[in-house]
């Protein structure tokens, strides 16, 4: 399940500039491949900084990180033609930046997704356990010797 969709990234850029990130055979038409692979690409990456704290794919999926999904696969659209254009936008840089700049912090568990507590990426996680027999050599076993 992707964390983002074509519509969220139609609420943040306008479809025409999605025609002109994704048509590359000049139909006129939105590419929901191309789309699709850079939604994918953000959500790999997602994963890649929250899976060092939680389980992932997350399901819910946090509005945070739909958000994140959303702006980082738009940067990556960006980024196909950034050979053509010289250049990735400015805004769509820093708003990838500033993504990053997240997922840091949420993988240092500096910003929470606001969903409730996992054990940890594989199951395991928090403090270490301990388990050991009987003590045989103790004090009083000692001194009879």
């Amino acid at each position: 399940m992707a964390y983002s969709s074509l519509d969220d990234i139609k609420k943040l850029i306008p479809e025409a500039d999605l025609i002109q990130l994704t048509d590359d055979e000049g139909t006129g038409q939105v590419i929901t491949s191309r789309v699709d692979e850079a939604i994918d690409q953000a959500d790999r990456e997602i994963d890649g900084y929250i899976g060092t704290v939680r389980e992932v794919p997350l399901n819910p999926v946090p509005g945070l990180v739909q958000n994140l999904s959303a702006k980082m696969a738009i940067y990556y659209l960006y980024g196909r033609r950034a050979r053509q254009w010289n250049e990735i936008p400015e805004v769509w840089q820093g708003h990838y930046e500033n993504a990053i700049s997240l997922l840091e912090k949420i993988a240092r568990g500096l910003i929470s997704l606001g969903m409730p507590t996992e054990t940890g990426p594989a199951g395991g996680g928090g403090a270490p356990s301990i388990s050991t027999s009987t003590r045989q050599f103790t004090r009083e076993a000692m001194d009879l010797w």
